[in-house]
């Protein structure tokens, strides 16, 4: 008995799924015209605004920035060598001063057939240095490969715009790069020549004490000479000035030689980054993907349809089990309250 009972309760779970499951398929099917035709118009407005969107091309330039020689060897690096990394120039390409310095600058290209020559900024309509900027951040994509080099992508309208803004940041962040070699050696030089300033004082100095050591004891002579010491105690200092003065004597060559060498090498012309390859105008527009767009919105159609099919048909039983009815009537209680409020403060509108 106790079996026959947990099975026919077990049949009527069931049951109940099925008819859960057909009440949901009886909505579709009772709603189905709203269904497709929700799923249709969403999917031809995303069509239609596919199609009207304006043709944009794609160009892209590729640069690698080049190890650079510290020549103060004064960098953390063992082998005195600066190794630039690829994230610091895709840093300075999206700086503020390489960017305004491209949104300043004047582009000729061609707009409906006809030449124009206006600057980035004023392309992009902006009324500010800040909405230029964004409009720009958006345009443009800079990406840093593992490989080291960086790719400057540009998406605009125009092809030769689309080509000439990545080759404007390109040489903006080659200009900035020289400029900050630059910097970077004359703050080496500089340091180099405080250096030596110190160690040339320390040197004259140590010099001198060496010179009053050997005149106020001039037995030590004798042992520079061969001659037995005659005071070892004597002899140990001296052998320590001697050493002072060798040590710093060694350390100021080597702050000559490697200023001599900065300033020599200052003078070069040392390229910080190697454009591998320029943007050229590219002859077909970028894909649309207008396939993907309709799909993408049937799909947002289809489940926007379905929702509002079942929020219909959950009006229409409520409605017919009579349990709006509490509810529109509240609301109509709450309206002919808010009425009688509205009147009476036109009646009295200075109390």
């Amino acid at each position: 008995m106790l079996r026959q009972h947990l099975e026919e309760e077990r049949g009527d779970e069931v049951y109940a799924e099925e008819v859960e499951l057909l009440d949901y398929v009886e909505v579709l099917v009772h709603r189905r015209h709203l269904v497709l035709c929700g799923t249709a118009v969403c999917a031809l407005i995303a069509g239609l605004v596919t199609l009207t969107t304006p043709e944009t091309f794609r160009a892209q330039a590729s640069i690698l920035p080049i190890q650079q020689p510290n020549f103060a060897h004064l960098g953390r690096d063992p082998e005195g060598v600066a190794v630039p990394t690829g994230g610091l120039y895709a840093n300075m390409l999206a700086s503020i001063p390489v960017q305004r310095a491209v949104l300043a600058r004047s582009f000729a290209y061609q707009r409906d057939g006809e030449p124009v020559t206006t600057t980035l900024r004023q392309y992009f309509g902006a009324t500010s240095w800040g909405q230029a900027v964004t409009a720009l951040e958006s345009a443009v994509d800079v990406k840093a490969e593992k490989s080291g080099d960086i790719t400057v992508t540009a998406l605009m309208p125009s092809p030769e715009l689309a080509s000439m803004v990545p080759n404007a940041l390109v040489d903006e962040v080659i200009a900035a790069a020289q400029q900050r070699r630059l910097r970077h050696v004359d703050e080496q030089v500089a340091f180099i020549d405080q250096r030596v300033a110190e160690v040339q004082s320390q040197l004259a100095q140590s010099e001198q004490t060496l010179a009053d050591f050997r005149r106020r004891n001039r037995d030590l002579a004798l042992a520079d000479e061969g001659e037995a010491f005659l005071n070892p105690e004597l002899v140990v200092e001296h052998s320590r000035m001697q050493r002072e003065v060798g040590l710093q004597s060694s350390v100021l060559s080597t702050l000559l030689n490697q200023g001599e060498v900065a300033r020599l090498e200052a003078k070069k012309e040392f390229p910080e980054v190697e454009v591998l390859a320029r943007a050229e105008p590219p002859e077909q527009p970028e894909g649309k993907g207008l396939m993907k767009r309709v799909v993408l919105g049937g799909i947002v159609g289809l489940m926007a349809s379905v929702m509002l099919a079942f929020i219909l048909e959950y009006g229409k039983r409520s409605a017919e089990a009579g349990r709006m009815e509490p509810i529109l009537a509240d609301l109509r209680a709450d309206m002919d309250r808010l009425r009688r409020m509205v009147g009476k403060a036109r009646r009295h509108p200075g109390s």
